[in-house]
């Protein structure tokens, strides 16, 4: 009587998220990448899922716990959102950093390879890595995101990003949120207050002044230095071993990516 009992309590722990961080590094210095894990984490088979530019791995929870009884699921915070550090020079922003902190991950969870589905930007990183000679990436599912993209995908991205919006209440960023990833689906309230809660944070007014919620995503470059920055293709994105472009110029030179990078991650001042 007792071993359905305990294969019941079993399964539901392999439901049930696991939070944990992985130390990266930057030209500037280390920081943690924050990740959610399902599964049982002894399963070779890890299925690693990668949001978009200013999500967060929380997206994918109702995916990972479908596949937490077969895959060893992960879903990491890119650095600069949702739990992750954010760099110490935002200058370092791009691909480049976000593939070598996926490199350090892999590692970390100790498995020679892993299934990849990525969306929007996580599905970039999962082609720069891909395309890597050795990729530890064995199969890879796309969403949202393919080698070319359309001119007017960037410019609605381009007129939310580099604002920082305040909501007067919690329920009203998570519906902002909500509003601005309407094309997921079908979500209950609940459902877009697990996934949108953690984009935002409570920013404390000056004595006298409301509480207010502000988007929770890393900062732009707030002013030039004298470091040097990687070398950029005429895309943005920082040249990667082995290719002489990125996926998104393959073919067209000087024609995609023209999102500035100065804008990309002004949302909030730093604390």
């Amino acid at each position: 009587m007792t071993a359905p009992i305990v294969v019941e309590a079993v399964q539901s722990e392999l439901s049930e998220p696991r939070q944990r961080f992985v130390q990266g590094a930057s030209p500037a210095g280390l920081h943690r990448m924050a990740c959610t894990e399902w599964g049982d984490s002894a399963n070779p088979r890890v299925l690693l899922c990668v949001h978009g530019l200013t999500r967060s791995g929380r997206d994918f929870d109702r995916l990972a716990q479908a596949f937490s009884h077969d895959y060893r699921v992960v879903c990491p915070d890119v650095v600069g959102r949702g739990l992750s550090d954010w760099l110490a020079d935002p200058g370092y922003y791009g691909v480049a950093q976000y593939v070598a902190d996926m490199v350090t991950l892999v590692a970390r969870l100790n498995v020679e390879t892993v299934d990849w589905f990525g969306t929007s930007m996580g599905g970039l990183i999962g082609m720069a890595l891909g395309g890597l000679p050795n990729t530890p990436v064995r199969k890879m599912l796309l969403n949202d995101v393919g080698p070319h993209i359309e001119p007017v995908a960037l410019q609605r991205v381009g007129e939310y990003l580099g604002k920082a919006p305040r909501f007067a209440s919690l329920d009203e960023g998570v519906r902002h949120a909500a509003a601005l990833a309407a094309s997921f689906g079908p979500l209950t309230d609940d459902e877009w207050t697990s996934i949108n809660t953690l984009l935002l944070h409570e920013h404390v007014m000056a004595r006298g002044a409301s509480a207010t919620t502000r988007t929770s995503r890393s900062p732009s470059r707030r002013r030039r230095t004298s470091r040097p920055r990687p070398q950029r293709r005429s895309c943005g994105i920082p040249s990667l071993p082995s290719r002489r472009r990125c996926w998104s110029c393959a073919g067209k030179p000087r024609t995609c990516c023209r999102v500035k990078r100065s804008r990309r991650w002004s949302t909030r001042a730093r604390p």
